[in-house]
């Protein structure tokens, strides 16, 4: 453009550039605009799915809750068992019983971090992370 421009009247190619800016504020406030309507409509989904009572977005994280407590009822009734029968199987029962308490306490952990947080933002509340636990502690 710069070239085509060369050697023309100093008054168009000043009209050139300011038509140029001008274009490229457009497209930003149309893309602005977009983008603005994108997030809209994620939000107003989002506040949908909170405000919602469904089983299914209530419900999973304290079903995987129970699940813990029965999955680990059921090792550890299985490692007595196992151990009554067989006590040199000890040692195999209690690596499956940690990887057991370990996976799924974390998957637990997380949940209830989550459900903690959704609480928050029904309540109006910024959900807090773990480093706020610290905020109150003076060296």
């Amino acid at each position: 453009m710069r070239d085509a421009l060369q050697g023309a009247d100093p008054e168009t190619v000043e009209r050139i550039k300011r038509l140029d800016q001008e274009h490229e504020r457009e497209i930003l406030s149309l893309t602005l605009q977009a983008e603005t309507a994108r997030l809209a409509e994620i939000n107003k989904t989002m506040r949908a799915e909170l405000g919602s009572d469904s089983a299914w977005r209530a419900g999973w994280r304290p079903f995987n809750g129970w699940m813990l407590a029965l999955s680990l009822a059921v090792v550890n009734f299985g490692l007595v068992a196992v151990v009554l029968r067989d006590p040199t199987q000890l040692a195999q029962v209690v690596d499956v019983l940690i990887w057991s308490v370990v996976a799924q306490g974390a998957v637990q952990g997380v949940n209830i971090k989550q459900r903690s947080n959704d609480k928050a933002r029904q309540l109006g509340q910024a959900p807090g992370g773990f480093m706020d636990l610290f905020k109150g502690i003076r060296k």
